[in-house]
């Protein structure tokens, strides 16, 4: 079935209100949409996106989006600038299903962030009539409501400073996942490459700690499974397995250290 906010709810929406275990990779490298189709076909829940630190245009963002959305993988989008409120809604209309906020600093910004994503509840987002959001269907109110209701949100908290004020951030309504990147953590404490110094352990405890009292799911990325079985362990539900180009150049490793040995 052809995706449509008319007929078919955000599937991650519903995994993460019935307390599921997600699973998704991110995509920052590769710029062909196409890579989609194959994360959709590994059968991952979701799929981050990378603006920030990648050369992927919106039109190739339209593509992979749309491929994704059709093939029932949930696609997030960390855009270049969060700040510039007006092109949230704009990737949210060429197909983004939710956003990730990277650089969180403080509750105010945040809630301005949430506010440029939805159209109700003193909402700023801009209404267009048919966008690939709305599976090309006419919106109308019912499907804004929806568009409100389905949109993923994600804090991202890459400061210990920002950490202690995870509490007054993640009560806001609106966020549903909340991740840590270790890397620009690890940098900003002084262990540069080093994400896995237990003071950057520690802080991602505080954040999951945070998220269970204010009912959002914590996340992490993770590049081995043992590691991933370990965060699980610790409370952690929403696990973003390495990206694409990783997996591609350790598969292709594997495979000729075995056959040249």
């Amino acid at each position: 079935m052809r995706f449509s906010l008319a007929n078919a709810d955000n599937p991650l929406k519903k995994k993460l209100e019935d307390q599921k275990i997600i699973i998704g990779t991110w995509i920052n490298t590769l710029r062909d949409p196409l890579i989609a189709r194959v994360v959709a076909w590994a059968g991952f829940d979701y799929v981050f996106i990378d603006l920030e630190h990648s050369g992927i245009t919106e039109s190739q963002l339209l593509d992979m989006c749309l491929i994704a959305r059709e093939c029932g993988v949930t696609p997030i989008v960390r855009p270049t600038n969060p700040f510039n409120l007006q092109n949230n809604g704009r990737l949210l209309d060429i197909g983004a299903a939710g956003m990730i906020i990277p650089h969180v600093q403080d509750a105010a910004e945040v809630k301005e962030i949430i506010a440029s994503t939805k159209f109700f509840n003193s909402g700023t987002r801009g209404y267009c009539a048919r966008t690939v959001n709305s599976g090309f269907e006419r919106n109308d109110r019912e499907s804004l409501e929806r568009a409100d209701e389905d949109t993923v949100l994600v804090a991202q908290f890459e400061d210990p400073a920002t950490i202690e004020k995870a509490d007054e951030i993640l009560s806001l309504q609106g966020i549903d996942i909340c991740i840590v990147g270790r890397g620009d953590l690890a940098h900003t404490m002084g262990f540069s490459g080093n994400v896995k110094d237990p003071q950057i352990g520690a802080e991602v405890e505080k954040v999951i700690a945070s998220s269970r009292r204010n009912g959002v799911a914590p996340g992490l990325l993770v590049n081995n499974i043992d590691e991933a079985k370990e965060w699980i362990a610790k409370g952690i539900r929403c696990i973003t397995y390495s990206n694409e180009l990783a997996l591609l150049q350790g598969a292709y490793q594997t495979v000729l250290q075995e056959l040249r040995a």
